[in-house]
């Protein structure tokens, strides 16, 4: 599959699809559903086959009429991903794989409610995994990573963009009354299943993205009862694992709001410009 022309790679026996793929990959794709969800070795495998189809892909191109992650998206492979990587039980593993697969078909996703809903979802597993000093944990790091390279492989639309980088009342303002604006981030939490109030989805903030941007800390005996994130320095030692991972995180947060800034949200840059600390 992944040495081949996708139009070449479609059925099992070598014959060929022509320009669209056939029920051979399509039957082979669904089949092995069920024995990934058992096996995290064999789903890695197949992670591993898509990703590099779709890298194939690229050179081939010109010559099909359905692309690989449109064909993905057609089978409810794209969703069934979608689903897989928010299961609690998912290993990181399959996770940062998964999460890979996706971005690569972030050009099919665009303006889709399948993306809107999966983005809310997202950003609220995003918010629960940023609690604490996450980046001393490899697995919590690796998946804020992953899910922030994700974020940033999207044209962003602008309910993504709020969903991304609405302003989030602080503790001390939160108990302000608050003027009663219509917001986008509650059509989607509406839309995904009718939640009540306390258990809406909201947005991540420009602070939360800003804090991540900004991130240079372990924490040590003096300052872990409470230090902002960025006021956090790393010791003066060589390179460690978790230097290295805040720099991974401070890389993918920057390519997340260089996201926004360039996305289709009409308004885009004026959380840029609002908030006193972006500028």
């Amino acid at each position: 599959l992944a040495s081949s022309p996708p139009s070449a790679a479609v059925l099992p026996d070598g014959s060929g699809g022509g320009e669209h793929r056939g029920d051979g990959l399509a039957s082979i794709l669904t089949c092995l559903r069920a024995t990934c969800e058992k096996d995290d070795g064999i789903f890695v495998e197949v992670l591993q086959l898509l990703s590099q189809c779709m890298h194939a892909e690229e050179d081939w191109a010109p010559g099909i009429s359905e692309c690989m992650p449109l064909f993905l998206l057609r089978l409810d492979l794209v969703q069934w991903l979608m689903r897989c990587s928010l299961r609690r039980g998912t290993t990181t593993v399959v996770f940062c794989k998964a999460m890979g697969v996706l971005s690569q078909c972030s050009s099919v996703l665009s303006g889709r409610p399948v993306l809107l809903r999966f983005l809310s979802q997202v950003v609220e597993s995003l918010r629960t995994s940023l609690k604490g000093h996450f980046w001393q944990d490899e697995s919590r790091c690796r998946r804020v990573v992953a899910t922030l390279h994700f974020v940033a492989s999207l044209r962003l639309c602008a309910r993504s963009v709020e969903l991304l980088v609405a302003s989030v009342p602080s503790a001390h303002t939160a108990a302000l009354p608050q003027p009663p604006t219509p917001s986008p981030v509650g059509v989607v939490n509406a839309a995904i299943g009718g939640q009540g109030a306390s258990e809406v989805f909201g947005s991540l903030g420009m602070d939360a993205l800003l804090d991540l941007a900004e991130l240079e800390a372990r924490p040590t005996a003096a300052n872990s009862a409470g230090a902002p994130l960025a006021h956090q320095p790393l010791p003066r030692v060589a390179p460690t694992s978790a230097s290295a991972a805040v720099h991974e995180v401070r890389a993918a947060a920057l390519r997340v709001l260089l996201a926004v800034a360039a996305s289709e949200a009409p308004h885009a840059k004026a959380y840029f410009v609002s908030s006193s600390r972006a500028m």
